[in-house]
């Protein structure tokens, strides 16, 4: 059985701000550094082999320090990156809740085709980027990983595993540096880690 913990990056100073970030590649601020650290203590008693990472200096600084403790072999990659938002990007949750009906992370109306075909203008669909992020999770071979993300994308990709696995639908917070933990089994199984 494969085991794959998945986290958010720490905050950053668009997260304080309520701004859209996407691919814009926004590091850390000093609570985002420290609250990398709170991801350690929840992964002591795993067995890590290895830590796949987004390419996004957020993802990348909350994993450097998370592999302080680990120790551990570490993968960069593109296809673990935030959804594109295109247009939505830089700017303020408040503009973009004026500016479109739907959000990219409003859970309301998810099992329709019109939730997973949505695109911000010059943007991925969620569809889109459920397709890379999945596949690259499937790519993973070692059997105990840490995988480290987004927000948008980490909702999606467990939102895609509840509805493709007809599991119970459960709240997904995703506050910075949430970390979750996925079986993979027959049918996998999801946890959050506090």
């Amino acid at each position: 059985m494969k085991t794959v913990f998945i986290f958010r990056h720490g905050e950053t100073t668009w997260n304080l701000k309520n701004m859209i970030q996407g691919h814009s590649d926004i590091p850390l601020n000093s609570r985002g550094l420290e609250q990398a650290q709170t991801i350690v203590p929840r992964l002591r008693d795993a067995t890590i082999e290895k830590i796949y990472s987004s390419d996004l200096i957020r993802a990348m600084q909350t994993t450097e320090i998370v592999n302080e403790h680990l120790q551990v072999p570490i993968e960069f990659r593109r296809n673990l990156r935030e959804g594109n938002l295109g247009t939505a990007e830089g700017q303020t949750l408040d503009w973009v809740k004026n500016n479109f009906e739907a959000l990219f992370w409003d859970l309301s109306g998810c099992t329709g085709p019109n939730y997973w075909e949505f695109a911000y203008p010059k943007g991925e669909s969620r569809h889109d980027v459920v397709s890379r992020f999945s596949e690259s999770i499937e790519n993973i071979s070692e059997q105990v990983s840490v995988v480290s993300t987004h927000g948008g994308v980490l909702r999606l990709y467990l939102l895609h595993l509840i509805q493709k696995h007809s599991l119970q639908m459960m709240d997904l917070p995703i506050p910075n540096c949430a970390l979750y933990c996925i079986q993979f089994a027959e049918v996998p199984t999801i946890s959050q880690l506090n």
